[in-house]
């Protein structure tokens, strides 16, 4: 996790800031730093490290003899931060490739696409392809002593290529999805400076996602047109073609935005916390149509 300085683990005697009790997770980011370190990381495994072998049960009843259940697996990371202004000013820079392609038994690509007949293209097995891309930026300005303001923003794409298939069914149309998250965040932020016991911190968070279900893409094979319908082979019970829901993949935009503010005193034995927050979740399927859902707001108290 190139991304991530640490992750405190809270399971009970929360903070004002946990929306809920019991089990917490806090992912603190990297803020880079006056020296220029690179982080990197990588994982990998394909079809040559699985064994595809079938049982005699199964190739008794028709099955192909070789069928591995992985065809790809990796994940991949850099992470690049440092000075943009010595004790002032620092950025950090997190990028991550991910994903996973695993085959689908016995089931193939279809040979006479975009139209209503499915006709196997054994060369080409059936497979599951789930790409993500996380693209993410970070500055950190060191204003005085107490005062610390980070931006960041990121930008990730995947899709869910193929992902409503399985042993009974095969579409052949990708759904992809994009998504921007911009988070400004105050943290550690002294109220007076004649109370150093005193001290506030706040977040704001904007994130958009649009979902779509993708274009043919001529770098992909053989991919669904969006006018194809679907099919039903009701001698073999196989569905081809379009996915045949559209409740579930669907062209939509979301804009969820959230605030938050925190507040301490600690004086001698005593110590109070304030935290406040605010959620505005949106969702709009269609241009025509932009229901809201409603704001929340919570404020919480912890002393001591």
């Amino acid at each position: 996790m190139v991304g991530v300085a640490e992750v405190v683990v809270d399971t009970g005697g929360n903070a004002a800031e946990s929306e809920t009790g019991g089990g917490n997770l806090n992912v603190v980011p990297k803020d880079g730093g006056n020296r220029f370190k690179v982080y990197a990381i990588g994982n990998f495994t394909n079809h040559g490290l699985t064994s595809g072998k079938v049982p005699d049960s199964l190739l008794a009843r028709g099955s192909a003899s070789d069928q591995k259940s992985v065809k790809r697996v990796y994940d991949s990371g850099i992470g690049v931060g440092g000075p943009v202004l010595k004790d002032r000013l620092w950025f950090y820079s997190a990028n991550r490739w991910w994903g996973s392609q695993n085959p689908i038994a016995n089931n193939y690509f279809n040979k006479t696409i975009g139209t209503l007949f499915y006709t196997p293209d054994l060369s080409q097995p059936a497979y599951v392809d789930q790409p993500f891309k996380d693209y993410g930026g970070r500055l950190t300005w060191q204003a005085a002593a107490k005062h610390k303001v980070t931006i960041s923003e990121n930008y990730q794409r995947d899709c869910f290529c193929y992902s409503f298939s399985g042993g009974t069914r095969f579409h052949q149309k990708p759904h992809r999805a994009t998504s921007t998250g911009h988070v400004d965040d105050a943290g550690d932020v002294e109220l007076h400076a004649d109370q150093p016991a005193a001290g506030a911190g706040g977040v704001s968070l904007l994130h958009q996602l649009e979902s779509f279900l993708s274009y043919p893409d001529p770098s992909r094979r053989g991919e669904t047109p969006l006018d194809a319908i679907s099919v039903l082979e009701l001698s073999t019970g196989y569905t081809y073609g379009m996915v045949p829901t559209t409740s579930i993949i669907r062209d939509e935009n979301e804009d969820n935005f959230q605030e938050r503010l925190s507040m301490s005193y600690i004086t001698g034995s005593h110590a109070v916390k304030v935290d406040s927050r605010r959620t505005r979740p949106g969702l709009t399927p269609s241009a025509s149509q932009r229901p809201r859902l409603p704001t929340h707001s919570a404020i919480r108290c912890r002393s001591r």
